[in-house]
């Protein structure tokens, strides 16, 4: 899983935890939302950000039936603001930068880390459209974010 709604991340069995104990951010300077008009592309806010995870640890067997342990990230998602309701009922979660040491303080309660990502972007978000390279994961380069002339 992916994504957890801000509005359960607190209660649900599989981020709960993590939400309450094992929060991190992610560096980000953009990221990709898809759309059927001639607004596709990534939504991004011109400049440097990070998006509001918890990560978990878990064990399970591999293939071979060796134990594994895995760690992994979810990025929480709250309901969308302008501009970004023109694409998506939803988007992720970018905390202010003032709520950083806080946010990542196991010591913060989950309660208080909820409040913490309350933060609208207020018209932030700029919006370019880039090809459609971008869905494949075969393509790596350049062509994935390159700004692109709507059809």
């Amino acid at each position: 899983m992916f994504n957890a709604r801000i509005e359960t991340v607190d209660t649900t069995n599989a981020f709960k935890d993590a939400f309450a104990s094992t929060r991190c951010l992610i560096p980000a300077d953009g990221f990709f939302e898809w759309a059927n008009s001639p607004v596709d592309g990534p939504a991004t806010r011109g400049t440097s950000f990070c998006l509001a995870l918890g990560r978990s640890r878990s064990r399970g067997f591999g293939p071979t039936t060796r134990r594994l342990d895995v760690t992994s990230c979810t990025i929480i998602t709250g309901s969308a603001t302008e501009p970004m309701t023109k694409l998506h009922n939803r988007q992720p979660i970018i905390p202010d930068q003032a709520a950083y040491d806080d946010w990542l303080d196991p010591a913060t309660p989950p309660t208080k880390a909820k409040e913490l990502l309350s933060h609208n972007l207020d018209g932030e978000l700029q919006f370019r459209p880039v090809s459609r390279a971008v869905n494949s994961v075969k393509n790596q380069g350049a062509e994935c974010v390159e700004p692109v002339n709507p059809l």
